[in-house]
């Protein structure tokens, strides 16, 4: 069958280009040519090492002065570390001042002298000439140390088929020496959870890191799904069925010890903010941000639960300004923040509801998939094959965490442990 096949389009290729002039081919690349390999997945870490510099502005005063690939490490003797500083460092000279630019080309330090002119948009400030972006040491996922000092707003990063814990405000990566697991997941304790048998008499807690176990204990309950974690604790939505009422279930959020193998009921949902479908941690611990999907009209409503009063269940009419919005996290101790699908971000009080609205940096292209981190200053968010940090504060630098790779699920806070 398989000759038969290609002797008959054989036949049609050579009737079709009987009569006809061949069309033109493309030339073959010179084989002296070298094809670069893809580019690497690397983590950009720790503290700046100076700006490279991406562009030389002509006609600039550092037009002829300095290069593309310089890194520049100082001004007047004062070390620069990141763009940050470069432009402080700017911002105290005056138009037509000259400075002193230490720089690192070649592998040797050089020292030259740079007039500065104005600014286009702003003659009054001073420029430099150039397009700087932030260096920082770049390391391999393999290159990445497992006994690394991680700070308290860090989370669980998938990345490739990978585990890895990340510091956002430091910029610092740990190995987690594991696969991201295929199914929902919880960063909490030190442990990466997943539920087991959802939704049966069997469901059971499994910590991908030690390979232990916690099966539930809930009655005629049943775990249906991880929402997210609570410092060391894991948050998991549970559900029963109504007698007589077959196609109905009560529903509830419980938060698990693993370590301690305890279970805390904390709320049994009777107000209609949907069925559960993601939990967020404030920074301190103190609240649980619940985001829950109305079967009906598919909207995403939100309550609060409070650690003041034993976790207990704010005023759902209180967070009507969210309602329709897609939770990112806790912006800060107090508020959190939600995008409305139209490039708007609203910061939402997680007492009062009040609402106000939060805009990206303007020098950010497409993004992807934002996450707070916590900080009340920066957010999470992919850019083509890149994690990076963005400063909503108003300042224009951009980080880069990681560039050229496959980032997956980015845990909630509540990797390191709390208190």
């Amino acid at each position: 069958m398989r000759r038969a096949f290609g002797l008959t389009l054989s036949m049609v290729l050579v009737a079709a280009c009987a009569g006809q002039e061949p069309p033109p081919r493309t030339p073959l690349p010179d084989a002296a040519q070298v094809v670069p390999l893809p580019a690497s997945c690397g983590f950009h870490v720790g503290e700046g090492l100076g700006v490279n510099i991406d562009e030389v502005i002509p006609d600039s005063g550092a037009d002829g002065v300095l290069v593309v690939g310089d890194l520049l490490v100082a001004v007047n003797g004062e070390g620069i570390a990141n763009a940050d500083q470069l432009r402080e460092a700017l911002g105290r000279q005056e138009v037509g001042d000259t400075v002193n630019v230490d720089v690192i080309r070649g592998g040797e330090e050089v020292t030259t002298e740079i007039l500065l002119g104005p600014n286009p948009d702003a003659p009054e400030r001073p420029m430099l000439g150039v397009m700087i972006v932030t260096a920082f040491d770049r390391l391999e996922p393999d290159e990445v140390g497992t006994d690394v000092e991680i700070g308290a707003l860090a989370r669980a990063v998938g990345i490739g088929p990978s585990a890895y814990v990340l510091d956002p405000v430091t910029g610092t990566w740990a190995s987690l020496g594991v696969d991201v697991p295929d199914q929902a997941w919880a960063a909490a304790g030190h442990a990466i959870l997943t539920l087991e048998n959802p939704t049966t008499p069997d469901s059971a807690l499994v910590d991908t890191v030690s390979g232990d176990r916690l099966v539930f204990d809930l009655g005629d309950w049943w775990a249906v799904n991880i929402l997210g974690s609570l410092g060391s604790d894991t948050v998991v939505s549970v559900a029963r069925p109504i007698p007589g009422e077959t196609s109905l279930v009560e529903v509830a959020v419980v938060v698990i010890d693993f370590h301690e193998r305890a279970v805390e009921w904390i709320w049994q949902i009777d107000q209609p903010i949907g069925v559960p479908v993601a939990a967020f941690p404030s920074p301190d611990g103190a609240r649980l941000l619940v985001a829950g999907q109305d079967q009906e009209d598919d909207l995403l409503r939100y309550t609060v639960l409070s650690a003041a009063d034993g976790l207990s269940m704010a005023s759902t009419d209180t967070l009507a300004g969210a309602e329709g919005t897609a939770a990112l996290g806790w912006f800060d101790e107090q508020s959190f923040l939600a995008s409305t699908g139209t490039g708007i971000l609203l910061i939402v009080d997680g007492a009062s509801g009040l609402t106000s609205e939060a805009a990206l940096p303007a020098a950010v292209g497409q993004v992807t998939r934002l996450t707070t981190v916590g900080d009340g200053v920066h957010l999470l968010a992919e850019s083509g094959s890149s994690l990076i940090k963005l400063d909503l504060s108003g300042t224009t630098e951009i980080r880069t965490l990681a560039d050229h790779c496959q980032v997956g699920v980015i845990g909630s806070l509540g990797w390191v442990v709390a208190g």
